[in-house]
């Protein structure tokens, strides 16, 4: 039978995220939540913390033979101090690619940020830089972006701008990007695929699959299972294995990549 007590919003402290999912799982059917608006942490000792030992008593003589007592519900809604829903991906890796004339190795950086806890806003950069027939460094900031979240899975579409790559250190692209990450079981799924158009810089001597200057596409496993934190957060980390493939102008490149993940969302 218990009694859960939880500090409101003050100016310096926040009630916990998720409160409320505390009560669920209690683990018994007979359980109080009281809310106390501006106390701190040592809720008995604040000023006002008489009323909570006031609680606590009258909560046990209720539960040890004493006369019932009723509380009032908490409210309705989210408290003061509940973290608004979003996500946050970062991973590092390093790729080996090969084409028809050339291998080459890359280090990148990815990170990807995303708001709303069923559909919301979605971004984040992409750095990449090593040797493909010569030194490359690409950026893409996808400033533009959708996602729609349900558990630890999410499928993003974004869109920005992007500086660098085989065409050169000055040449600039509009790429786009459709990209899925998934729970399952012990391994977390990472699906990608995106498409680009040049914007400024030397041409392709062809394009990709007639659609458009640039294609690219990632399929992968990243070991280690999602776990769940306090109330509604989920977070993972660990290695990850993918295939991946560019066509740039028509030339093809395949890679393999080594990296790791962390995720975390709420």
């Amino acid at each position: 039978m218990p009694l859960l007590i939880v500090h409101g919003a003050s100016d310096r402290v926040t009630a916990p995220s998720g409160s409320r999912d505390l009560v669920a799982r209690a683990g018994h059917a007979d359980r109080t939540l009281r809310i106390y608006d501006g106390l701190y942490h040592d809720v008995l000792h604040d000023p006002g913390g008489e009323r909570v030992a006031a609680d606590i008593i009258a909560w046990l003589d209720a539960h040890t033979g004493g006369p019932a007592v009723a509380f009032e519900p908490p409210p309705g809604g989210p408290l003061a101090g509940d973290r608004a829903p979003s996500a946050l991906a970062i991973e590092l890796d390093v790729r080996g690619e090969h084409t028809d004339a050339h291998d080459g190795a890359t280090a990148g950086l990815r990170l990807r940020f995303a708001t709303g806890r069923a559909v919301g806003y979605t971004g984040g950069v992409d750095l990449r830089a090593g040797y493909l027939d010569g030194g490359r460094y690409e950026v893409d900031g996808h400033l533009l972006g959708l996602a729609a979240r349900h558990g630890g899975a999410t499928l993003a579409l974004t869109a920005g701008l992007g500086i660098g790559g085989l065409r050169g250190a000055s040449a600039t692209h509009l790429p786009i990007e459709l990209a899925l990450e998934a729970s399952l079981g012990p391994t977390r799924v990472l699906a990608r695929a995106g498409l680009g158009w040049r914007l400024g810089g030397a041409r392709y001597p062809g394009d990709a699959f007639g659609l458009a200057d640039e294609a690219t596409g990632l399929v992968g496993l990243r070991l280690g299972r999602d776990v769940g934190y306090w109330g509604r957060v989920r977070a993972g980390a660990g290695p990850f294995i993918a295939l991946t493939y560019r066509n740039l102008g028509g030339t093809d490149v395949w890679g393999v990549a080594l990296g790791g993940e962390l995720w975390g969302g709420n």
